[in-house]
């Protein structure tokens, strides 16, 4: 194991056989092998903590979300834009209290009427 993960070999045998599986590899064995990464991960040994994480973030970078697309999803899922302040005010306690107020509202409704 890694010097910065402190786990006997007996306690790693305790959480496997809790779980059920007889080797850490037996968890991976659903994924399909032409998914699996067969290799080790290209680093340099010498690389710090700091620059492994500026590294992947740099790699991360690379990635395309929803935000770099027009998104046709659908179901209210679309490029919108929420004041924080809007935001803020909507996340009080107050707010979520006030469906109580209206005789119209179902119990459990989330309905604010003002």
């Amino acid at each position: 194991m890694f010097p910065y993960i402190p786990i006997t070999d007996q306690e790693k045998k305790h959480m496997l056989d809790t779980i059920g599986v007889t080797s850490a590899e037996a968890l991976f064995e659903d994924i399909p092998e032409g998914l699996r990464l067969n290799r080790g991960l290209n680093f340099d040994n010498s690389m710090s903590e700091y620059s492994v994480k500026k590294h992947m973030h740099h790699l991360g970078q690379k990635n395309k979300t929803v935000n770099d697309y027009v998104s046709f999803l659908g179901a209210g899922t679309y490029d919108h834009y929420i004041p924080s302040a809007v935001a803020y005010n909507w996340s009080q306690r107050i707010l979520y209290g006030l469906h109580a107020l209206s005789a119209r509202d179902q119990p459990g409704d989330l309905a604010v009427h003002i």
